[in-house]
């Protein structure tokens, strides 16, 4: 069984470590694949998946293409981890949009342009549901008001996810109601040797409250814990302007005395940059929304002879943003 050490440390020893945020409630298995290898192959030291074994397995069948086809860029082994995403039924993380049939008029596409995840058939307007992740850009769209945000609750058991070979597991606590219902199965995930992450948002959270959770949830564990302090969920675009909430938050949870404290929420190539110009000392950032996109518009991602190379460089001068030694 590895040990937390073994796992936490290749995390962070060469400096900000980059993850790749696939969507908590992201289940196109198939492009969740070709990210992880494009990704990984750049250099990427965690792969963060929904909580399903099918996401788990399609995440690590990634991994070990990008191993078979190799690269200068790849970590070593036990890293890239796969990660867990689990969410509170508040946390934005855990929602999918859902179309009120009846409100819907069927006679725009509003959602169709609004939609930056490809989670909107163009034909018929449904909702793609398994390649949504919660943004929330359809419903502002929507003049009839015919959408609304449902939680989706993560189907698998910890036990099967760990059985399937995830390693890591963040929980998005939402506005921190619910937390302590989440002391024992935590535990349990350290004492296997897993690492965890407590994800605290700024928009549900004042950083007095996330430093609190924060400093309650690390002595749940004998190990350390990953904090990842969360601007504006689900929002990365291009520019600063995008990332700045996940700087502050981050530079505010640090001043609180949170140790590892990585970024997300908006996060994008400026992101680390930006934290160094700062001197707000991450110990990683993750990106979700903007590395998914970043790639997605390329043809052939899966054929390594073809739109794979234009998508893996891509995939490293993003990675490189966050630890510029590897560029």
């Amino acid at each position: 069984m590895p040990t937390l050490e073994k796992l936490f440390h290749p995390l962070t020893a060469e400096g900000p470590y980059f993850k790749l945020i696939c969507g908590a409630t992201f289940r196109d298995y198939t492009e969740l694949s070709n990210l992880a290898t494009i990704y990984t192959l750049a250099g990427a030291r965690l792969v963060d998946v929904a909580a399903t074994a099918e996401a788990v397995e399609a995440a690590l069948a990634g991994v070990r293409r990008a191993r078979r086809l190799g690269s200068a860029w790849l970590p070593q082994p036990p890293v890239p981890l796969v990660m867990v995403s689990v969410a509170a039924e508040d946390d934005p993380h855990g929602m999918i949009a859902r179309r009120d049939e009846d409100k819907c008029a069927r006679t725009c596409p509003h959602c169709l342009h609004a939609c930056p995840h490809q989670a909107i058939d163009p034909g018929s307007l449904a909702i793609v549901e398994d390649r949504c992740v919660g943004c929330a850009d359809c419903i502002r769209a929507c003049p009839e008001q015919a959408l609304q945000m449902e939680y989706l609750a993560f189907g698998d058991p910890l036990d099967l996810l760990w059985d399937a070979g995830a390693r890591a597991l963040e929980l998005h606590i939402g506005a921190g109601d619910g937390v302590d219902a989440w002391e024992e199965p935590v535990s349990k995930w350290s004492e296997r040797g897993g690492v965890f992450s407590i994800a605290l948002n700024a928009v549900q959270l004042s950083p007095r409250k996330a430093v609190t959770i924060a400093k309650k949830v690390a002595k749940w564990v004998d190990s350390p814990i990953l904090v990842q302090a969360d601007g504006q969920p689900i929002s990365g675009d291009a520019g600063e302007e995008s990332t700045l909430a996940a700087i502050d938050f981050a530079a505010k949870l640090i001043a609180g005395g949170v140790p590892h404290v990585q970024a997300a929420g908006g996060t994008n190539d400026q992101t680390g940059r930006l934290a160094r110009d700062r001197e707000v000392s991450l110990v990683g950032v993750g990106i979700g929304s903007f590395a998914r996109k970043l790639v997605r518009d390329v043809r052939g991602l899966g054929d390594p002879n073809g739109g794979m190379s234009e998508a893996l460089s891509r995939a490293r001068r993003l990675v490189a943003s966050v630890a510029p030694g590897q560029d």
